[in-house]
């Protein structure tokens, strides 16, 4: 990434997950900071916590069913945090033409059939996340909506040749999922799935801290509305400030999650 040439300092940060203390080291930008230089940052708490968990059930005598080439998980809704939609946005105008109109195609192609199974709102303006359902409460529209979107087939517009195309820049759910029951039952959709604890969701936390620093009340947004989401709202994400600050903020929000826990 292009913030990863920026000034920054090492940070250890020190949390109570899954019943014990761990310390996760990463690196916090310092001086005049773009607010996107957070994610690398956010990125390597995701994945410290992420590794946590994963020695955690290994130690517990379960096996990763996860492997290469298996892309039952780019197939289901997939929430991201709005500066990853933003990120998003920018791989794909860093692309050579050709890729890039690809891309930006089976991203449209994707949106269309979403507003074909009612999915989101065809009349709504551009800029939207707002997913349809007719469940009123939020878990059940939730389940209603995922639901529908993995019976309508909708893979990740990222994915090529059962893999991810983007694999280094792929958003923190991503990184965070792992399961430990037979693939096959991932291909389903089944009930019987059994993941990996998550203990901290660092996309849901990077949402919530951002929100803060530019006052706005953003929620997930669906990876797949993620070019349009960002063509309307990726302005906002240009500001800049004090890099220790904003650094700062974002673990206050870490630990709010672990205090949760």
């Amino acid at each position: 990434m292009a913030a990863a040439t920026r000034p920054r300092r090492d940070l250890k940060l020190h949390l109570h997950v899954l019943g014990g203390d761990h310390a996760i080291d990463a690196h916090a930008p310092i001086g005049p900071t773009r607010l996107m230089a957070l994610l690398p940052l956010a990125r390597e708490i995701s994945e410290g916590v992420t590794a946590i968990a994963l020695a955690d059930t290994r130690a517990k005598g379960q096996s990763i069913s996860c492997r290469a080439g298996c892309a039952a998980c780019c197939r289901p809704l997939i929430p991201i945090a709005p500066a990853e939609a933003v990120r998003l946005a920018e791989i794909v105008d860093a692309m050579p033409l050709e890729r890039r109109r690809a891309v930006k195609k089976s991203f449209e192609k994707a949106v269309q059939r979403m507003e074909r199974e009612g999915l989101v709102d065809a009349s709504a303006p551009r800029g939207r996340s707002a997913l349809m359902s007719a469940e009123t409460d939020p878990r059940a529209a939730w389940e209603d909506t995922s639901r529908r979107y993995f019976e309508a087939g909708i893979a990740c517009p990222f994915l090529e040749n059962e893999a991810c195309s983007i694999y280094s820049e792929r958003p923190m759910i991503c990184r965070e999922y792992n399961v430990v029951t037979p693939a096959p039952l991932c291909a389903s959709l089944s009930p019987e799935v059994r993941d990996v604890p998550r203990p901290i969701r660092m996309s849901e936390v990077m949402t919530a801290a951002v929100n803060e620093l530019l006052g706005r009340d953003d929620f997930s947004i669906p990876l797949t509305l993620a070019l349009e989401w960002a063509s309307v709202h990726r302005s906002a994400f240009t500001e800049e400030g004090d890099g220790s600050e904003m650094a700062e903020l974002l673990v206050r929000h870490v630990r709010a999650a672990d205090d949760e826990l």
